[in-house]
């Protein structure tokens, strides 16, 4: 529905705005090729009512618009759209008539020298020729493999008798055993040092546990030194476990010779 108000603008319901619209840019359409020398483009002034929803169609909504009407305006003619993309390739032509021939071009650079050819046939065999000189000696060739071992030869005679050789260092005499042994008792930890008569050195010893059970081990046996001169021997063992001990004793020997002169 339209109506008409006192100052003779245009009301229109919200919901019949776009016809209206329609019809006012019929309206200004007479107008609108003026308007386009101007800078700005023209443009549809109107005022809107919030609570009727009517919208008016005005020549200027800065002085037409009445409380509590809302200044509204849009551009008759919109901005230029994006280009549209490109349609397809059209089909191909007929063949045009034949041109006619050009002039001859200027003569091209020497192209590369061809693969060689193959080889021709093998021509008669020549005269021979003089003797040449000899050439130097060559080096010397690589040793040749050792030959098998030939027989045994016969045994030769009998040398000369050599002369005597120095005399030996002097022997040992007077062999004594020295041996000493522990009381028998529960002690964890035993140690006996035999030592040999004077006069005499340490050639060997040894110790034995007796009285005792696989749970006691020999720790040390060795020669007993003293200014490097082997005086006796020594020998230390101890229990394998720190309790249930039981009875034991350690037997040690010395074996001990006299050096004899020189020695």
């Amino acid at each position: 529905m339209q109506e008409v108000d006192a100052e003779g603008g245009h009301q229109v319901k919200a919901k019949t705005f776009g016809l209206v619209l329609v019809l006012v840019l019929a309206a200004w359409g007479a107008s609108r090729d003026a308007a386009m020398a101007d800078s700005d483009p023209p443009k549809i002034q109107a005022c809107y009512h919030p609570v009727s929803g009517l919208v008016r169609i005005v020549a200027d909504n800065k002085t037409d618009c009445r409380k509590p009407e809302v200044p509204l305006e849009w551009a008759i003619q919109g901005a230029e759209g994006p280009v549209g993309p490109r349609g397809p390739v059209g089909p191909q032509g007929p063949a045009g008539a034949t041109g006619p021939a050009g002039a001859a071009g200027p003569a091209g650079a020497t192209g590369p020298a061809g693969p060689q050819g193959s080889a021709g046939p093998r021509g008669p065999a020549g005269a021979n020729g003089l003797d040449g000189l000899p050439g130097p000696q060559g080096p010397a060739g690589f040793d040749g493999q050792a030959g098998s071992q030939g027989p045994t030869g016969p045994a030769g005679a009998s040398g000369a008798k050599g002369d005597p050789g120095p005399v030996g260092p002097a022997g040992f005499s007077d062999v004594v055993v020295v041996e000493a042994r522990t009381r028998l008792n529960t002690d964890f930890q035993k140690t006996v040092a035999v030592l040999c008569p004077d006069g005499t050195v340490a050639v060997g010893g040894g110790g034995a546990v007796q009285d005792g059970n696989l749970a006691v081990a020999l720790v040390a046996s060795q020669v007993e030194v003293q200014n490097g001169k082997p005086i006796g021997w020594y020998v230390e063992a101890r229990q394998m476990q720190y309790t249930n001990w039981f009875n034991w004793s350690l037997e040690v020997q010395a074996i001990c010779v006299r050096p004899g002169v020189g020695a």
